[in-house]
């Protein structure tokens, strides 16, 4: 890890470097970072990851990504990076991504939205990205050749089911075609989430689980740790909670996984049926579908995520073809769909049979 800048501007409340304490800003000197880029390079770190909170907003930023990219040029190292990127600065982060995105060092520029919803953003003293010119720089990311990847929370105060689907949809309807990464809100204890008086105002739910970590098989390990997980507000209460995160399961597995995102695109070509009318027909259809493959999957996921929130379960689910090893519920999926393909393709074929389809597309 290296760190060229710290501190924030911003006072988001989920973030404990929203303190004011956290707004003073402090440099590192371009010659001490390359000092410790060249110490990378030389004992062959493949990763490291930048922990700037605004990587971008500062002029120092693109000399030091021209610097580190030389170097993997001239030593194949370091590999690859990760970095925060900065939040209001969408247009200014474009030169820095385009050098790293050339040396295949990044994954992509981060989104950072949180919601789409004004009320949660105001109730976390956040602003959305640049103004609401969303559509403006996932076109220009586009135009770029350049990778993106949003970020939004479930769980905020001042969200509703209805918000946080509507907010999904919004970004859908952007044909936005990279990756939305959804996360669950965790309360971290030197933030406003442990303040009783932010609590009080926001009625903020919140319990204690088992850590919300993925991609691991030693649950020995994990099964006595805490973590403090929010899960619910005044605008949402934790049985809504339960609704909203299997909505996230539909839009990761349905979505960012792949495994609807072309259907979904061609029925609202040919049949101009909106991504919100398709995915909740597809929601109806699991529900009502009880035992069906997608049905019992909803079923198993549900009940997994109110196991987690008494803290009777880990987080994720584990797929018995994979032994103990915990996934992200929409990979469980996945998986489970890789495995089961012509039940799954089944059932989407029942489903697709509601929108009157000439039977050549079937």
């Amino acid at each position: 890890t290296i760190e060229s800048v710290r501190g924030c501007p911003y006072q988001c409340t989920f973030c404990e470097i929203g303190d004011k304490y956290f707004q003073k800003i402090a440099k590192q000197s371009n010659e001490k970072i390359y000092k410790e880029l060249d110490w990378i390079s030389n004992n062959k770190i493949e990763f490291f990851y930048n922990a700037d909170s605004n990587f971008g907003l500062f002029p120092e930023h693109l000399d030091q990504v021209r610097y580190m990219t030389d170097l993997k040029k001239k030593t194949g190292y370091p590999n690859t990076m990760r970095s925060d990127w900065a939040k209001a600065k969408a247009d200014k982060v474009t030169d820095l991504a385009k050098l790293l995105t050339d040396a295949k060092m990044m994954k992509g520029i981060t989104i950072a939205l949180q919601s789409m919803n004004p009320e949660v953003l105001k109730a976390v003293k956040r602003k959305n990205v640049d103004g609401g010119k969303l559509k403006e720089f996932i076109d220009l990311y586009r135009d770029k050749k350049l990778i993106s990847y949003i970020e939004l929370i479930l769980g905020l105060p001042m969200e509703t089911v209805e918000s946080f689907k509507n907010g999904v949809f919004q970004i859908l309807d952007l044909e936005y075609n990279d990756y939305i990464g959804i996360y669950p809100m965790t309360a971290l204890p030197n933030t406003p989430f442990f303040d009783p008086e932010y609590i009080k105002e926001y009625e903020i739910d919140i319990v204690e689980t088992t850590p919300a970590f993925y991609h691991h098989e030693n649950a020995d390990l994990l099964k006595d740790e805490t973590e403090y997980m929010v899960v619910g507000s005044k605008t949402m209460s934790r049985e809504e909670y339960v609704e909203a995160s299997m909505w996230k399961w539909l839009f990761m597995f349905g979505y960012n996984l792949g495994h609807l995102q072309h259907i979904a695109k061609f029925i609202k070509s040919i049949k101009k049926v909106s991504y919100k009318e398709f995915y909740e027909k597809f929601y109806t259809y699991m529900i009502d579908n009880p035992n069906s493959f997608i049905g019992k999957e909803y079923l198993k996921t549900k009940i997994t995520i109110e196991k987690i929130l008494k803290k009777e379960n880990l987080w994720g689910r584990s797929v018995k073809a994979t032994g103990n090893f915990h996934w992200e519920f929409d990979e469980a999926t996945s998986i489970n769909i890789a495995l089961n393909r012509d039940e799954f393709f089944g059932n989407v074929k029942d489903f697709l049979s509601q929108f009157n389809l000439n039977k050549n597309i079937e």
